[in-house]
């Protein structure tokens, strides 16, 4: 029969020559070789538990032959008797009822069981843990913590602290389910440290990727502040910049709310910002933008001749103040003229018609106006309300000639026929009864012809246009006649044309010797229709 070699019946390392008690168990050693003086356990010594499992204690260990007694390096030969005895049951006797035999029960031997610790971490796979949540292992611990401390209070840090006497004393006296209990707390405690350093490192490795997702925001927004300028030194903005590159750069910067970085780029945006909304309301004003990055475009117009609700910057800080006030003033300049023009038009014309008193003068001073305009197209809308007003009064002076030589002509024959009338009177008495209109001269030739039967009412006898008014006015002029000294005396008629002599009532620079009753004197002869007269005189 072989020798049978002695087992650790926690793991089940077989003892070899010289070893006291299991090098890896470290708490069980034979009862044989353990006196009594060996009963303190030196907690400092002891190795960490390891599991193993329950098939490797069946493979090793032979049913048939009987384990050398291990005991527990704490417990006394005393406690080993008590705990023998309390698991050996009481032996009984039993009657067969079929055979009235007595007999009595074997002693069952006390099998080797080995408390398997599944909540037991090895040490090798402490080092190849990772840690997928630290909240979720956190939560499960305490749940199970729970439950081992339900059925026994965990002892004080104040209790905890006890001298190795009192631990190798408590140790003997536990029953084995509190020696399980308190395997099973020293693995909860070497899980609540595992724990506690993988929380450490999950919140190390958690602000480093806090830092770099902060890092990652801070350069997404600088780079959004930045790409809102034309260059570098953030003085102009980018041309075509728009309201959705503002509204960009704001929401990166929503981001980093909170963070240590937000209140200095806060002020980068909000100076962006203000520019972006003075930039865009100076380009208001004009139909296309004057302001494009550093640029002012001097070939746009404004829109209307409307008041700027905008302002001046009254402090120029940078070269943008200084462009965005050259737009201002280009802005008021344009909307002056547009405005002058405007009001000079509108006083000859509103409400798309010509106002009925304009007049030549008023289309004059809104014809220069409108000159100064630069805005090729508000020009030309301008210009063309203003032919209107010019072909109004074209128009208008051509009614006013054609009334105003109506009422002259109208005069003038009223004029003539009056003079006709007066002219005619003297030369119906002279025919009748008055001899003092005689025939000059036989050897004149001017004077001397009458038509014997005279019609008054004949056309020929009327003054063509003005004919009368400038004859008189010559033949006083040369001092023939004064003005009221003379009188007409129908003659002849000739080709439909009536002739008429005139003759000198009072004295004149020709007659001026001539006494009273020497007068009336012959004159000129007169055509009526031409204006033209002839005399006896030398010229």
């Amino acid at each position: 029969m072989t020798k049978e070699n002695k087992k650790c019946p926690n793991c089940g390392h077989e003892f070899k020559q010289g070893e006291e008690y299991c090098p890896n168990c470290d708490l069980f050693i034979p009862i044989n070789e353990q006196s009594e003086l060996e009963n303190t356990l030196d907690l400092n010594a002891t190795k960490q538990f390891k599991t193993f499992k329950e098939k490797d204690i069946e493979k090793n260990v032979d049913d048939t032959h009987k384990e050398p007694t291990f005991k527990h390096r704490g417990e006394t030969a005393e406690s080993t008797k008590e705990k023998e005895q309390e698991e050996i049951p009481p032996v009984t006797e039993e009657t067969n009822k079929n055979t009235g035999d007595t007999f009595v029960a074997e002693k069952e031997e006390p099998s080797v069981e080995c408390n398997q610790i599944e909540e037991t971490i090895y040490e090798d796979d402490l080092a190849n843990t990772t840690i997928v949540s630290g909240q979720n292992i956190a939560k499960d611990l305490e749940e199970e913590f729970k439950e081992i401390t339900s059925e026994e209070t965990l002892p004080s840090k104040e209790s905890q602290v006890l001298s190795d006497e009192s631990i190798a004393k408590e140790e003997s006296d536990s029953t084995p389910d509190k020696k399980k209990k308190g395997k099973a707390i020293i693995g909860m405690s070497a899980a609540v440290l595992l724990i506690a350093g993988g929380l450490t490192f999950y919140s190390a490795q958690q602000k480093k990727a806090d830092e770099k997702a902060t890092t990652e925001l801070v350069s997404s927004a600088e780079l959004n502040l930045n790409s809102l300028y034309s260059n570098s030194d953030h003085v102009f903005l980018k041309k075509d910049i728009s309201a959705a590159d503002i509204e960009k750069a704001n929401s990166s910067l929503d981001k980093l709310k909170g963070k240590d970085n937000y209140n200095e780029l806060k002020q980068d945006f909000d100076k962006v910002e203000e520019k972006f909304n003075k930039q865009k309301a100076m380009n208001e004003l004009f139909k296309s933008p004057i302001i494009e990055g550093d640029k002012l475009n001097s070939k746009v117009f404004v829109k209307n001749a409307d008041h700027i609700a905008i302002n001046k910057i009254a402090t120029e800080k940078d070269g943008f103040d200084i462009l965005y006030n050259k737009g201002f003033a280009e802005a008021e300049e344009q909307k002056e003229l547009l405005s002058k023009a405007n009001d000079a038009l509108e006083s000859i014309y509103k409400d798309d018609k010509v106002i009925k008193n304009a007049t030549r003068d008023q289309y004059e001073s809104a014809e220069k106006a409108i000159k100064g305009i630069k805005d090729a197209d508000a020009k030309k809308d301008l210009q063309e309300k203003l032919e209107k007003v010019d072909k109004y009064l074209v128009e208008n002076d051509k009614k006013q000639a054609e009334l105003a030589a109506a009422e002259e002509q109208a005069r003038l024959a009223q004029q003539q026929e009056q003079q006709q009338n007066n002219s005619i009177q003297p030369a119906q008495n002279n025919n009748n009864s008055n001899s003092n209109y005689k025939d000059t001269d036989s050897k004149y030739k001017w004077g001397n012809r009458k038509d014997e039967n005279i019609d008054y009412n004949d056309a020929a006898w009327g003054w063509g246009p003005g004919v009368q008014e400038k004859v008189i006015s010559e033949v006083i002029s040369r001092g023939y006649v004064t003005e009221g000294g003379y009188n007409l005396v129908p003659k002849y008629v000739e080709n439909g044309e009536g002739f008429y002599d005139l003759y000198a009532t009072t004295n004149s620079k020709i007659f001026p010797n001539s006494k009273p009753e020497e007068f009336p004197l012959y004159v000129v002869t007169i055509n009526a229709k031409t204006g033209w007269f002839k005399g006896n005189g030398p010229n």
